[in-house]
């Protein structure tokens, strides 16, 4: 019903419908629709069909999409051959290299080396003559980029027997900048004591070039069986040293690496674990007997420690001693009750006066003359010196 629908739209308005079945996330029929071929290519990439793709790129080429295309097929489907041709097309260098040498697919490093150079990717080209082997063309790519010095130290570690032409290039670019300088290296002939082991060194470059074009390129995979032929002592073998690492030769060891990747060792079967014995169940306690109750009998006489035990039960505690008061305490108390009893007897006689004042002389007890104010004062300041005292004893 949808697609009898289509029909009657018209077609140019067929992509926007399509932008709208994509926000809908109807991509499949989106891309059914759709007429616009970036806006088909995107819809093939998200739903993942290498196909359609590839028919896409094929017709409207581009190195971004030929590239997009290369990883989604090394991804989804591993298919090595479609990805090789698409980062061929792409021109991606990189993923090139990083195919070729994961394969060990020495021809396939060689014609990216060649591509590579072309396109100016000397980075690239300098690293696949390497892995080759192929010291010559990393000598040749260097000076023929200007980089003499690099060439120059290059040509002594690998190439020694050709030190002396490539240090007539060096002396002839360097004196462009510095005269002195340039008269300032040396030659191994001229010079040598400043070289020990020269002609040493340029008798072993003829065995480790031999080893190098038997060794190839191993794939990935090998290279830790691979590293241990590398680490070699070249100048053992002329000067009866004992300094190597390891006694076989990078040819030797690559033969040996192809035979073990060529052989498909079985992995042997791994030992069943043993079944774990069952945990034996643990004991039941058992229940303990109860002492059985004595009953003893009404007219038996009470034991000795039953009538200790109840006399001990029927004894009344005895009372605590009270504490004996303190020296202090006791002389403060002395001290207060003569107080109290001379107060009382002051304010008897003051009560003596007052009344007998009142009454004016008709009284039969003579109380006596009246205190002045300077008595009473003064009988005040001896009471608060006693309640001083008082204080000071407590």
């Amino acid at each position: 019903m949808a697609e009898r629908s289509l029909e009657e739209i018209p077609v140019d308005q067929h992509n926007k419908i399509a932008r709208f079945l994509e926000a809908q996330d109807l991509k499949e029929i989106a891309l059914k629709v759709s007429r616009d071929p970036d806006h088909r290519f995107d819809l093939a990439l998200q739903l993942k069909k290498l196909d359609i793709v590839k028919k896409i790129v094929s017709d409207y080429p581009s190195e971004a999409k030929w590239k997009q295309l290369g990883d989604l097929a090394l991804s989804e489907k591993f298919d090595l051959k479609l990805t090789e041709e698409c980062y061929t097309k792409a021109k991606d260098y990189g993923g090139l290299l990083l195919l070729h040498t994961s394969l060990g697919n020495a021809d396939g490093v060689s014609d990216l080396a060649k591509s590579a150079a072309e396109s100016g990717q000397n980075n690239v080209a300098f690293i696949c003559h390497y892995l080759l082997n192929d010291v010559t063309k990393c000598i040749d790519l260097l000076c023929a980029n200007g980089r003499i010095p690099e060439a120059a130290f290059m040509t002594r570690t690998f190439r020694p027997s050709e030190t002396k032409s490539i240090l007539a290039r060096w002396k002839e670019h360097l004196s462009s900048v510095s005269a002195k300088a340039a008269e300032a290296l040396a030659d191994p002939e001229v010079y040598p004591q400043e070289f020990p082991n020269f002609k040493i060194g340029c008798l072993a470059q003829g065995k480790l070039e031999q080893d190098h074009k038997s060794t190839g390129l191993l794939p990935a995979k090998a290279y830790l069986e691979a590293k241990k032929g590398y680490f070699v002592d070249v100048l053992k073998g002329f000067t009866g040293g004992s300094r190597a690492v390891y006694t076989s030769s990078p040819a030797a060891a690559a033969e040996e690496i192809k035979a073990k990747l060529d052989t498909k060792v079985q992995p042997e079967p791994e030992p069943e674990p043993e079944p774990e014995p069952e945990p034996e169940p643990a004991p039941k306690p058992s229940a303990q007997p109860k002492p059985a109750s004595v009953t003893k009998p009404a007219d038996q006489p009470p034991t000795v420690d039953e009538l200790d035990l109840l006399m001990e039960e029927t004894k009344s505690p005895e009372p605590e001693p009270e504490p004996e008061p303190r020296p202090d305490a006791k002389v403060s108390a002395i001290l207060t009750d003569n107080l109290v009893d001379d107060i009382d007897d002051d304010l008897a006689e003051l009560d003596a006066d007052i009344q007998g004042a009142d009454i004016g002389g008709s009284s039969a007890v003579d109380a006596g003359p009246t205190p002045s104010l300077e008595e009473l004062n003064a009988t005040l300041k001896d009471l608060d010196r006693e309640d001083d005292f008082d204080d000071l004893l407590s």
